[in-house]
């Protein structure tokens, strides 16, 4: 799953001409700490921790963080990487030159009264 929203991503970048993201273990572990707080928490939205836990990770100038979930037909890398390019906000996040590096948390688990959600979080940041 991660891998697959790493390759639907980029692509989306290339498209616009912008140099592909490059994924990092350090931000994958924040953001999978981060998709797991969520599922933890029951609550869809930012820690208010988040930039702390990914500045922790990383010694870049800038972060951003996206979040989605999914369920059922909804819960495919193809689904959710088509709602954040649906976003603005999330789609200039992503698309962003400056920032170059990426971790995605794919964690597995029930929300909002259902059984089985994917829900991700992307951790970004720049070159350093």
């Amino acid at each position: 799953m991660e891998a697959q929203l790493l390759s639907l991503v980029n692509m989306e970048r290339l498209r616009r001409h912008l140099p592909a993201l490059r994924l990092t273990r350090s931000l994958r572990g924040a953001a999978r700490l981060g998709s797991a707080a969520i599922l933890d928490a029951g609550v869809f939205s930012h820690a208010p921790s988040w930039e702390a836990r990914v500045r922790r990770t990383t010694r870049a100038d800038g972060v951003a963080e996206a979040l989605v979930w999914g369920a059922g037909s909804w819960a495919t890398p193809e689904h959710l990487t088509a709602a954040w390019m649906a976003s603005a906000r999330h789609r200039a996040i992503f698309l962003d030159p400056a920032l170059r590096r990426v971790g995605f948390g794919a964690t597995v688990g029930s929300f909002e009264g259902h059984g089985l959600v994917v829900m991700v979080t992307a951790d970004l940041a720049t070159a350093h």
